[in-house]
């Protein structure tokens, strides 16, 4: 395993952390319907310094931080849900295991579904962003493709 990370595998962890803590707060906003309780706040503050490292190592592990996300396809995308599952799962149970008060376990299931959309997110706007922006930068030029059959389908696709 390569334990070598660039500067844009460095601005990954850090985007994800920020997503990370930001999707357990705003759980614990909607498990409770926009008000804090002050218990399950100070619970979710302690856990979270263990929550982020735990699923940043669990993201590491399984390989998210490999793929060039300019070239994403539905591979990636199922990378980033079983990351994500596998992440919250391992802290579901360590923290209902371990902990003498977990948080309640909809919580979970809330920060899940939230962790699923912005980090599976963010790697989709990497996908979708440079495509977008290449257009008001480059000049087009016209290609033709002379059979292939699927092969050109799949190259004509991959030039738009």
């Amino acid at each position: 395993m390569d334990l070598r990370v660039n500067k844009r595998q460095l601005l990954l962890i850090g985007v994800d952390a920020l997503l990370l803590t930001a999707a357990a707060y705003f759980g614990l906003l909607l498990q409770f319907n926009f008000q804090f309780t002050t218990f399950y706040l100070a619970q979710l503050n302690a856990q979270i310094f263990l929550i982020v490292p735990l699923c940043l190592l669990t993201f590491f592990l399984c390989g998210l931080y490999r793929p060039l996300w300019r070239y994403a396809s539905i591979h990636e995308l199922l990378l980033v849900v079983a990351a994500v599952t596998s992440s919250d799962l391992l802290i579901y149970l360590y923290l209902e295991l371990f902990l003498a008060t977990p948080l309640p376990t909809s919580f979970y299931i809330i920060k899940w579904i939230l962790n699923l959309g912005l980090i599976g997110g963010s790697r989709m706007l990497m996908r979708i962003l440079p495509t977008r922006f290449q257009y008001f930068h480059s000049a087009e030029s016209r290609v033709l493709i002379i059979g292939a059959g699927a092969a050109g389908i799949m190259v004509a696709k991959e030039i738009q």
